[in-house]
């Protein structure tokens, strides 16, 4: 066992540069990660949890109070390890150089392609299991969400619990961590199928607010923004609310907002257009909970622009549409474009659906969209 004077690795050193850079490529990929299975806001990288726990399980080798036969044990688990480097021999002789040994190890098995590498796997097992050789360490996360650190954890043979509020993390958890290693492919391939009849379902009953044209393109996204007033004297513009006039930044199919002034003066009207540099680019009109007028550049407080918004039920309600965007069925590309007659005509056609859904709730029901009030006690 470590004694409790002796420091875990976290305590004096991580490879954070290394770490994350395997987290940015972890990031780019969906396949083989849970995030394949459902996106959750705040998803931890597996990369990142795999190394911090790593670092927390494991002593510091140099500390004075770390065990012999563990500094020991895990000398020999890391020279197990197949392609090592040859200095690592040497290296770890000392309990400073097997410190370095052991977060260059942390630092390969963060990467992506690691994770499933049996030999990586086998090594950070018999590391821990160094340090606790009677019982499993027992990782517990109070808000584990997505639940990449309870599978981490599994992963480095922990036992783990996970723990959240909200019950679409509970269920999430609950497939990832204990239904799918139980179940695995057969669970896979039912849960591809009950996806595929959903999303058929969804579509088919949303399928009316977004048309398709005799071109071939079928309206897939509204853009819409929350509208401020400029208070300042002799401007009262009305401007759309938004941190980015962007629409699409990819090469060669660039897309954006252009604003101008509307016809009565007070109001402004809006194009798409694909502008050749950032400069054409309309700046942004709300940063920092603080809105700008694009005309007058006066600046609405955050406490004018929350007492507008609340005038008009958050501004929900006169929302404007800006855009849209059309996939291409035949060939898949998406054009962002302003809104024609018809994508006008669905979107009223959407929001009188959902009026019509909301009102035919009894009253004393919880309503489809959320609008009870929250007690100001209930946010201290």
């Amino acid at each position: 066992m470590i004694p409790k004077e002796c420091k875990r690795l976290a305590e004096v050193d991580f490879p954070i540069a290394q770490v994350s850079r395997s987290s940015l490529a972890e990031n780019a990929q969906r396949r083989s990660h849970p995030k394949g299975l459902h996106l959750w806001w705040a998803r931890r990288p597996l990369s990142a949890c795999r190394s911090v726990l790593l670092t927390l399980l494991l002593p510091d080798p140099a500390d004075p109070n770390c065990p012999k036969d563990v500094i020991d044990q895990i000398r020999e688990s890391l020279l197990k390890v197949p392609g090592r480097p040859k200095r690592w021999g040497s290296e770890s002789k000392s309990p400073k150089g097997l410190q370095k040994t052991i977060l260059e190890f942390i630092a390969e098995f963060s990467l992506p392609e690691n994770a499933e590498n049996f030999d990586y796997i086998a090594t950070a097992r018999e590391m821990i299991n160094a340090i606790t050789p009677e019982d499993k360490p027992i990782v517990f996360d109070s808000f584990a969400g997505g639940g990449s650190i309870p599978l981490e954890a599994l992963r480095l043979g922990c036992d783990a619990i996970g723990a959240d509020l909200n019950p679409i993390a509970c269920l999430i958890l609950r497939s990832e961590l204990e239904l799918l290693p139980r179940q695995g492919e057969e669970l896979a391939v039912l849960f591809e199928e009950a996806g595929k009849l959903i999303n058929a379902r969804f579509k088919n009953k949303i399928s009316e607010f977004f048309p398709e044209s005799e071109t071939g393109f079928r309206t897939i996204a509204y853009f819409w923004a929350r509208h401020a007033r400029c208070e300042a004297p002799n401007c009262g513009i009305t401007f759309p609310l938004a941190n980015s006039f962007w629409l699409n930044k990819k090469d060669n199919d660039k897309a954006a907002l252009r604003f101008f002034i509307g016809k009565d003066d007070d109001s402004l009207a809006w194009t798409v257009f694909s502008p050749q540099k950032e400069s054409e680019v309309q700046q942004a009109t709300i940063t920092n909970g603080r809105a700008k007028c694009p005309k007058c550049r006066t600046i609405l407080t955050n406490e004018r622009l929350r007492f507008q918004l609340k005038q008009k039920n958050g501004g929900i309600e006169n929302a404007k549409l800006l855009a849209v965007a059309r996939k291409n069925i035949s060939s898949g590309k998406i054009h962002y474009c302003s809104p024609n007659d018809e994508e006008l005509k669905a979107a009223e056609k959407a929001n009188q659906h959902l009026y019509d859904i909301t009102k035919s709730y009894d009253t004393g029901t919880l309503s489809p969209i959320p609008d009870e009030n929250i007690p100001l006690s209930e946010l201290r």
